[in-house]
């Protein structure tokens, strides 16, 4: 993962897949919708078994891939929070270290993380 190669934005990373996720939970949606309106509509009632069955193959296909956008969707949100409260501890052991007459050790991802905290403001969790 991004976190372990220095000079990455891994906040800029979990954005952009967040974003890209989100596109496609939306896409997944909307052909869910149109699907079940298809399955639905007057001119399907006379449908043989077998078109059902492709039917009902499709609605399920398209149901797991938006549990698994959802899901993704929530694990973005776990690595955000996580890197969140690391960065927060770096800079409690930074301002220690300094309190002690040590010399803060400056660390690339703290400073990813730190940036995801102003770019998505005070969102709650």
């Amino acid at each position: 993962m991004a976190v372990t190669v220095a000079g990455v934005d891994v906040a800029a990373v979990i954005q952009r897949q967040r974003s890209h996720t989100v596109r496609a939970l939306q896409d997944y949606t909307r052909l869910k919708a149109r699907a079940l309106a298809a399955t639905e509509s007057p001119a399907r009632a006379g449908a043989d078994a077998g078109a059902e069955s492709q039917d009902l193959a499709w609605l399920l296909v398209l149901d797991q891939l938006i549990f698994q956008a959802e899901a993704e969707v929530r694990w973005l949100d776990h690595c955000e929070t996580r890197l969140l409260r690391h960065a927060e501890r770096q800079a409690e052991r930074a301002a220690r270290g300094g309190a002690q007459g040590q010399a803060p050790t400056p660390s690339p991802r703290t400073t990813a993380a730190e940036s995801t905290a102003t770019s998505r403001g005070s969102r709650k969790r």
